[in-house]
């Protein structure tokens, strides 16, 4: 995961990845609090090949006593989980590898 805290900070690090190399396998996960800007994202990957991991349920960013950080850690945890054919109404069951305490640092 990489964190972008400005437009500018993001060009910054596109300019850095562009000349690194490609990571193993075809697959992609794309996190974000823009729901458009993540589809912008998805159909830009599909269109080059990537296998795009895409989550039905999008992000509740509504409730106000949410902190945005657990929103986000959530998300990367479901991102990071392996696919499984579980109904997304069994999410409240335990998962069966262990939750951060802390928020991923960036």
């Amino acid at each position: 995961m990489i964190r972008a805290d400005t437009s500018e900070h993001l060009m910054d690090i596109a300019q850095i990845l562009v000349s690194q190399p490609l990571p193993r396998g075809r697959g992609v996960a794309v996190v974000s609090n823009a729901f458009a800007l993540s589809r912008v994202i998805e159909d830009a990957c599909t269109a080059h090949g990537v296998e795009v991991r895409r989550r039905e349920d999008a992000l509740d960013t509504s409730g106000l006593e949410t902190d945005p950080r657990e929103i986000i850690r959530e998300a990367l945890l479901a991102a990071c989980a392996p696919p499984t054919s579980t109904p997304p109404s069994s999410r409240c069951c335990p998962r069966p590898w262990p939750i951060p305490t802390r928020s991923p640092r960036c």
